[in-house]
């Protein structure tokens, strides 16, 4: 059922000058489930309240850090090689190094993977997800960033890691192309 609702708060219930916490709960046994349109108000005595006070903005430190990247690529993938993303790139995806290494100087939105390489996220370099290497290693330099996972799997022969690396098959799309620019 759509259309506005009301609800009382009894008298008491709400402590004015501190903060105070309002939970709806949705139950819903069909559609779309939720609130799936708004815009939604709690308001006083049938008026909605005064909006709060703007803060003065100060740029923070992490939006000037996001400021510095002024180029956007799409996922990477480098199979028999290394692949370098730049200090001023933001990745939109995953780094995968195929038989070399992944060094990551800018932001990489997703996983930086590297498959009988190393992955080297050097200062001011940010993963968002994990960094993962097989056969190699990860190296951080102080500054540098991970928010997720480091994950090595090693000792492995090489001769497993090459066949890997041989059986990889990608698609045309995926090899080697210019870097996706918006």
């Amino acid at each position: 059922m759509s259309g506005p609702r009301w609800y009382e708060i009894p008298a008491g219930v709400l402590k004015p000058g501190e903060q105070n916490l309002i939970v709806v709960r949705v139950f819903d046994t069909g559609g779309l489930g939720g609130i799936t349109e708004g815009p939604v108000e709690l308001v006083c005595d049938g008026r909605p309240p005064a909006p709060p006070a703007p803060k003065p903005e100060e740029p923070s430190p992490a939006a000037a850090e996001t400021n510095r990247f002024t180029e956007v690529w799409g996922a990477k993938t480098e199979v028999g090689g290394n692949i370098e993303i730049p200090r001023h790139v933001r990745v939109d995806g995953d780094v995968q190094a195929i038989g070399g290494n992944a060094d990551i100087k800018g932001w990489v939105t997703g996983d930086a993977v590297s498959i009988g390489g190393n992955v080297v996220i050097r200062e001011g370099g940010i993963v968002d997800g994990d960094a993962v290497v097989i056969g190699g290693n990860i190296r951080r330099e102080p500054g540098s960033r991970v928010k997720g996972d480091e994950v090595h799997l090693s000792g492995l022969p090489g001769n497993v890691i090459a066949r890997m690396v041989e059986r990889v098959q990608l698609p045309p799309t995926a090899r080697h192309g210019p870097p996706h620019r918006p």
